[in-house]
């Protein structure tokens, strides 16, 4: 009977944890955080390829893959000269080898953790969650009365991360 209990509170908390993530809003994501990047000029100009890291845990692995597909089904084509790679890392594993890293639901230590090593090493981060902007990820999305790309200035500035003008004029900053 405990191990009944057990198993439902475990499948329980796994149901909550990866039933956050919204279908529409992941679309959006997938078409922005693509051109918010290429809006950086830390990304290598004369690099073929925009390589893009989706960071998750094993809860969130589908979310991932679906995000993954997402990103390949907007941007089979090569967007301002450049092909868009993308692939799936987990936190625990993660090798800071990207332009871009999308990260997915995680504890607040490891969010702050990968967010100083990347933003150490000019690797741009943006988040499906907004609020990880706290945690020290560089971008995300603001919905309100409209959508608008969310930086972080203090990232920005700390770190000298800079964006073309126009991207800095359409975003919201936290």
């Amino acid at each position: 009977m405990i191990q009944r209990v057990f198993a439902l509170l475990l499948l329980a908390q796994i149901a909550l944890v990866a039933s956050h993530y919204n279908s529409t809003l992941m679309e959006l994501e997938a078409k922005l955080f693509v051109k918010m990047a290429l809006l950086s000029e830390d990304i290598n100009k004369s690099k073929k390829t925009l390589d893009i890291t989706i960071v998750s845990q094993g809860c969130d692995h589908n979310y991932a893959n679906e995000f993954k597909n997402l990103i390949e089904k907007n941007y089979k084509e090569k967007i301002m000269d450049k092909s868009v790679v993308v692939s799936i890392e987990e936190f625990s594993n993660l090798t800071y080898k990207a332009d871009l890293l999308i990260l997915l639901h995680s504890k607040e230590k490891l969010l702050r953790k990968v967010s100083k090593i990347a933003n150490t090493k000019k690797i741009l981060t943006f988040s499906y969650e907004p609020s990880y902007i706290a945690y020290g990820v560089l971008g995300s999305l603001y919905i309100g009365v409209s959508t608008k790309p969310l930086l972080n200035k203090e990232i920005i500035r700390e770190y000298g991360f800079t964006f073309n003008p126009y991207l800095l004029k359409l975003s919201k900053f936290y």
